[in-house]
This record gives structure tokens, C-alpha cells and sequence, in this order.
């Protein structure tokens, strides 16, 4: 037995069909659909009592208890107060507290605060008054001229003002790499 002949209602319906599916097909070809897939990986950063600090990319849906496999805790990491149970958003940052005086950190009263002298550019950038053309600069100057002794030293990065200097107090701190315990107050 031969093909069946189409009827006309038949032929045109089988036409509207094969129009949208090739539609749909190069509307996906030339991108003009997103990719769900696009969304399926978000960058996190983790600071602090881990043994690789920096930004990762991980599985949408991944956890903290996620992030910490991937960082690597630190024995004197006090996770107590992070849940692992939370599902990381991208962009999100992590930073893991020290156990109390243990892993080299300064005194309780500047715990959590940016280090001025060992923060990459973007946790600097995170500051306020702070973007991305100063945390860069900062990182530069603290790589030819040495560590900031003060927070008032970072007056000596162009573009950096006394106004600025005063918006990081109580969010930022230059610690002396010789476990001093803190910074001097800014001048």
C-alpha cells in the first residue's frame, strides 16, 4: 500500500508544523534563545581561614559546605556561625573566621575587616569610595612601596583623599605582617 494522500486541512497543518520547528531551530542556531545552561555556574569567592582564597566557579545550587570543599578549610577555621546548608549566589562572597587567636589573625577588634595590605582588588573594591581603578591602585602601590602601616598611609595612592581615608574607618585595617596585632590609627 501506498503513502496516504494528505487533505488540504491535513497538508497546511503539516506546513504551519514544519514552519515552527524550523523557526524554532534557527532561532536557538543564532543564539537568539537563551541557553539555560548559561545560568548553570555562579562565581563565589571565599577569604579567610581557607587554604586557597580566591573566586570559583561552581554549579548553580552549589552549598557553602560546597565552597569549603573546594577552598579548603583551615583547621583553625571557626565555621560555627556559616550554615553549609546555604545555597551560594553568584557573586556571593564567603569569608571564613579565624578561630579565635589562631591562624596568625589580628586582635579580636579588627576581625572581619578588609586588610588593606593583603586584600586582593576585589575586596577592595568592595569598600566604599573604593571601585575597581583604585583597588587596583592600591594593590600597585602596595607592591612597589610596601605594606600601609596606617590607614592614613593610603592617602599616598593618587586619587585617595582624606574624605575617603574616613569612609573606611571601622571597615578597614592595614595589618603589619609581623603579627603586630592590628594597625596604628589613621594620622
Amino acid at each position: 500500500m501506498g503513502p496516504v494522500p494528505l487533505t488540504r486541512r491535513e497538508g497546511a497543518a503539516l506546513a504551519i508544523l514544519l514552519a515552527a520547528a524550523a523557526a524554532g531551530l534557527s532561532y536557538r542556531a543564532f543564539g537568539l534563545v537563551r541557553d539555560a545552561r548559561a545560568h548553570s555556574v555562579v562565581t563565589v569567592c571565599a577569604t579567610g581561614a581557607v587554604a586557597v582564597p580566591g573566586r570559583f566557579q561552581m554549579p548553580a545550587g552549589s552549598t557553602v559546605a560546597d565552597l569549603f570543599a573546594v577552598a579548603s578549610l583551615l583547621p583553625a577555621a571557626d565555621t560555627s556561625a556559616l550554615s553549609g546548608e546555604v545555597v551560594l549566589s553568584d557573586a556571593q562572597c564567603v569569608d571564613v573566621p579565624w578561630k579565635e587567636g589562631e591562624g596568625g589573625q589580628a586582635a579580636p577588634s579588627d576581625a572581619g575587616l578588609v586588610d588593606v595590605n593583603s586584600a586582593p582588588a576585589y575586596l577592595l573594591e568592595r569598600l566604599p569610595g573604593i571601585g575597581p581603578v583604585l583597588a587596583r591602585a592600591i594593590v600597585e602601590h602596595r607592591a612597589a612601596h610596601g605594606p600601609f602601616t596606617c590607614l592614613g598611609e593610603l592617602e599616598s595612592v593618587p586619587g585617595i583623599g582624606p574624605a575617603t581615608v574616613r569612609g573606611l574607618e571601622g571597615l578597614a585595617v592595614a595589618r603589619l605582617a609581623d603579627g603586630g596585632g592590628g594597625s596604628r590609627p589613621p594620622r
